[in-house]
């Protein structure tokens, strides 16, 4: 089962309860997104980036190996330069 999109797509804020959720960057590759947010509560910010590699099968395996790779470079190359948690999302389609 696939989740609804849980995050917002646009430079704006979406509030969930007392959390607020504001999409800073969006950079865009073929097989995968990598947004950037500001999550609030209270006085409290922190940042969270979040990469959202778009092309992941539904069922089977990738035909091709070398895009999971230049994914995975890219998840050690922010987490080396970036203070922060970093959330990895795999779905093709969003219901």
């Amino acid at each position: 089962m696939q989740c609804k999109q849980y995050w917002p797509d646009v430079e704006n804020e979406k509030m969930d309860g007392d959390i607020g959720v504001t999409l800073k960057s969006v950079e865009r590759t073929v097989d995968f997104v990598v947004h950037m947010y500001d999550l609030r509560r209270a006085d409290a910010v922190h940042r969270a980036m979040q990469l959202h590699y778009m092309t992941w099968p539904d069922h089977g395996v990738l035909l091709r190996f070398s895009p999971i790779i230049t994914f995975r470079r890219c998840i050690r190359a922010y987490d080396d330069s970036h203070p922060g948690i970093i959330i990895v999302y795999c779905r093709s389609r969003l219901l």
